[in-house]
């Protein structure tokens, strides 16, 4: 048939569903060739299948039910009872759907073997209608579409007895039966999905006992452990304004041990001196008397002259390195009578520096140390290094007295003296 419409098409036939191209009647007739009936047909065996252990489940159901009232009474049984009520109305729901679905597969599967069905056989018997002159019209067709052969007489054949058969029982009945099976199919379609798929779903209740459990609690165990980060990263820059504070406080600490009485104070700064002060035991006071540098130094000035006895006192305070040791003997007397000899003999020659080992400078520095604390005035209160609040030492145990001495002259006292700072200078005879 699709080379009579082609034929037809080449010596003057047009129809838009028919002659666009030459397999547009292979086209029409094809439609449906991706549906497969063996497999819906299939389909509904199986559901009809579930529809059977839909309907022996619900009534085992009634049956457990019904012996359920029987055994049990009360409140309990009374709320079991209409609980599995409730179940049973869902499961009836199912096994309805589910009987619906498979009826409604079941005349899906009927109506589109009807169509195709009906589609074959109208194809087949406006085919058969060309009867003993199929030959001849298939060979002239043939002709005219490939030119082979004569195509003139072919032509004649064509447009006299193809032509009219292609326009009146192609083009209007066979044309119309193709388009009627495809809406055929396609409405059945859409009907069968609107049955199955309009029932609204059956519910199922399930007791709080037997159900899932809340997803409530990990949710709630997992909020408070969200704000702990917050928590910890908020304190962390509060310990950057407590660092002000702290600088003035650590200036205005020094006022305080400044208003402390000095009494304390100078009780135990005056303690660590007293074991240096022994060596001036040989001046007649030792450092029981804190005048005696005063007196000493007044004494040389009244033997030497104002300048010498500036230039001895300075000498006390920094020795010089060259000087050697002064012998000291335990008897005082003899000490005095030598040195006043001495003093005699080297009135008369020129003042030299002898050279001194570095051990007679240590020790000579070491015995001038407490003559220039002495002679050196107090120091001021700001000066002294305030003590550490650690509890103070228990007072140093006052020394004895000194025994008591014979007073001596001022020239006794100097020629004493002398050789502990250095070469004896040129005095004035006389002067005691």
């Amino acid at each position: 048939m699709g080379e009579y419409v082609w034929a037809a098409h080449q010596v003057g036939f047009a129809d838009p569903d028919l002659t666009l191209h030459p397999g547009q009647m292979r086209d029409w007739y094809g439609t449906e060739d991706g549906m497969d009936l063996v497999v819906l047909q299939r389909d509904c065996a199986a559901v009809d299948a579930a529809v059977r252990a839909t309907r022996e489940a619900l009534t085992v159901h009634e049956d457990q039910a019904g012996m359920l009232s029987e055994a049990w009474q009360g409140s309990g049984a009374q709320a079991a009872r209409q609980f599995l009520h409730r179940h049973g109305v869902a499961a009836a729901a199912v096994a309805d759907a589910l009987t619906a679905a498979a009826a409604a597969l079941q005349r899906a599967l009927e109506q589109l073997w009807r169509a195709v069905d009906s589609k074959v056989e109208t194809t087949v018997a406006i085919e058969a209608e060309a009867g003993a002159a199929r030959e001849q019209w298939l060979a002239a067709a043939t002709t005219v579409t490939t030119g082979a052969g004569d195509r003139a007489a072919a032509a004649e054949l064509v447009d006299g007895a193809v032509k009219p058969f292609v326009q009146n029982r192609i083009g209007a009945e066979w044309l119309t039966a193709m388009q009627a099976t495809g809406a055929t199919v396609a409405e059945t379609y859409r009907t069968a999905t609107a049955e199955i798929m309009g029932r609204p779903p059956a519910v199922f209740e399930i007791p709080g006992a037997l159900g899932p459990s809340a997803p409530s609690a990990p949710v709630a165990s997992s909020v408070p452990a969200a704000p702990s980060p917050v928590a910890v990263s908020a304190p962390a820059p509060a310990p950057a304004p407590a660092l002000a504070p702290t600088a003035p406080a650590a200036w205005t600490a020094p006022p305080s041990p400044a208003a402390a009485p000095p009494a304390p104070l100078s009780e135990a700064a005056l303690a660590p001196l007293t074991p240096s002060a022994a060596p001036l035991s040989d001046l007649g006071g030792g450092g029981a008397f804190p005048q005696v540098g005063q007196r000493f130094a007044d004494a040389l000035g009244g033997l030497l002259g104002g300048g010498a006895g500036d230039g001895i006192v300075g000498d006390a305070v920094d020795p010089p390195a060259d000087l050697e040791p002064p012998e000291l003997d335990d008897e005082p007397e003899d000490e005095e009578k030598s040195e006043d000899e001495e003093s005699e003999e080297q009135s008369n020659e020129p003042i030299t520096e002898e050279p001194a080992t570095e051990e007679s400078a240590t020790e000579e520095s070491a015995t001038d140390e407490p003559v220039a604390e002495a002679v050196s005035e107090e120091p001021e209160p700001e000066a002294v290094v305030p003590p550490e609040p650690t509890p103070p030492p228990p007072p140093a145990e006052p020394l004895p007295p000194p025994p008591p001495t014979e007073e001596r002259t001022p020239c006794e006292i100097a020629a004493d003296e002398v050789p502990q700072v250095g070469p004896p200078p040129v005095t004035e005879t006389g002067g005691g």
